[in-house]
């Protein structure tokens, strides 16, 4: 009897013992892809402001002003959008925080659209037609 309850106590400590290392690995693993992440969205800014440089000075040259707005204001929101999710991460790794699953997941839904926003401003702008769209470096993002 003493055998058998010497085994069960091993049995759990054991049990804990693993279960902590699994939280701790989570944890770091929470940790390393935020960090990943933040590095993401930082490169992801630095695109976003050479594509805001580029619209603005593009739109000016040309003087299609329309779609000088359009792009800016689509890109002014990406890159605001971008800020706040920097922030959270951040802020998250600064308070060893989880971000929501809703967060993350209303994140890739916008940042899912820029491509198909961008195409369609491209197109109502009447700077492509449909089949040049079809192949626009937009698609690329």
């Amino acid at each position: 009897m003493a055998t058998r309850l010497s085994l069960a106590l091993r049995s759990r400590i054991s049990m804990s013992i693993k279960s902590e290392t699994n939280v701790m690995r989570s944890r770091a693993f929470e940790r390393a892809t935020l960090k990943s992440e933040s590095y993401r969205v930082v490169a992801l800014l630095c695109v976003l402001v050479a594509m805001t440089l580029f619209a603005i000075v593009r739109g000016l040259a040309s003087h299609n002003y329309l779609l000088l707005i359009g792009q800016v204001v689509v890109l002014a929101f990406m890159i605001a959008h971008e800020s706040v999710m920097l922030r959270a991460i951040k802020a998250a790794l600064h308070y060893e925080e989880r971000i929501s699953p809703e967060l993350w997941v209303f994140n890739v839904l916008i940042e899912s659209q820029l491509p198909t926003v961008a195409l369609f401003i491209l197109l109502l702008a009447q700077w492509m037609t449909p089949h040049q769209v079809l192949v626009a470096p937009a698609i690329v993002l």
